[in-house]
């Protein structure tokens, strides 16, 4: 069953309320630039909200819903001058508006917990002496949940000597995750360079070094891509789905779409029913594909 275990939070400051006089705000390839030399400290520079009245503020609620009593961690994704100027503040509320607890995270990244008694809650990014700062987004995600540099990695239960390695879609809005079966390897990103990081090639290395025999899996164009690269680098068998990448699509990235070919062609094509996404492997349908070299026996 697929699941969000991290949402992506970007900062639109065309839609953002907060007045910030005198400040320099530009927006860039999604990411953000802020400069203000004058601005008091104490003063938050963008506010977030879980839940919004769109009639008064002409704008939609920004944070995903949290359950009660449980654990959550805040990573920020940015640069900011001078170093440790910025800090992270959750404020939750209750049913009336009332402020029932506050949560001050001063190295940009760390953990809360969702009080029993919260109905909303507001993320804030507070000044503490900060001259510039380059946003690219906030990470909120289950504490459970280890986040490496853009991906999380799952490995199933057992992993015997012919092992699955999964990339799933890369999702810029949110990490979506599944629960791997044994002899599985899922691999699952919310930044596409991520996929071609050192520690995901020495993780690979690790399993290799164990398996007798690699089955690389993709679900979507991308990872398709992604899935052709390491079977390509191991000599092992790649299965994908129709769709291919464009060379736009892998711009900016260590592989090109030509070097990819002659692997594609070798490759074992199944197909995914759309209509029952969840725990795709188990939902395939055959075409050269057998349930066996998917390990979801």
């Amino acid at each position: 069953m697929k699941q969000i275990s991290a949402n992506i939070i970007t900062w639109d400051p065309r839609e953002d309320k907060t007045y910030l006089n005198g400040s320099q705000i530009k927006l860039s390839k999604g990411e953000v630039a802020f400069e203000n030399e004058l601005m008091s400290p104490g003063k938050a520079l963008v506010t977030w909200y879980s839940q919004q009245n769109y009639q008064i503020n002409r704008n939609l609620a920004k944070l995903p819903l949290l359950a009660r009593g449980q654990t959550y961690q805040l990573k920020l994704v940015a640069t900011v001058e001078p170093r440790q100027t910025l800090y992270l503040k959750v404020s939750f509320y209750s049913r009336f508006g009332e402020v029932v607890q506050t949560t001050f995270i001063k190295d940009l990244q760390g953990e809360f917990e969702y009080p029993k008694d919260a109905y909303e809650y507001r993320l804030e990014l507070i000044n503490a002496g900060v001259k510039k700062v380059n946003f690219k987004y906030l990470i909120l995600a289950q504490a459970k949940l280890e986040l490496q540099s853009g991906y999380c990695v799952q490995t199933g239960s057992s992993l015997g000597a012919k092992i699955a390695i999964v990339f799933t879609e890369p999702d810029l809005r949110a990490l979506i995750t599944t629960k791997p079966k044994a002899d599985t390897v899922i691999f699952s990103a919310y930044r596409p360079q991520a996929y071609f990081e050192p520690s995901v090639g020495e993780k690979i290395a690790e399993v290799a070094d164990k398996a007798e025999q690699l089955d690389f899996i993709g679900n979507g164009a991308f990872s398709n891509a992604v899935a052709a690269y390491y079977s390509n680098k191991y000599q092992q068998k790649l299965l994908i789905t129709p769709q291919l990448p464009t060379e736009k699509q892998l711009t900016h990235l260590p592989v090109k779409l030509s070097d990819l070919q002659a692997t594609f062609e070798k490759a074992t094509i199944y197909h995914r029913n759309m209509k029952i996404e969840d725990d795709f492997a188990e939902k395939l349908y055959k075409n050269n594909v057998t349930q066996d070299d998917l390990r979801v026996r």
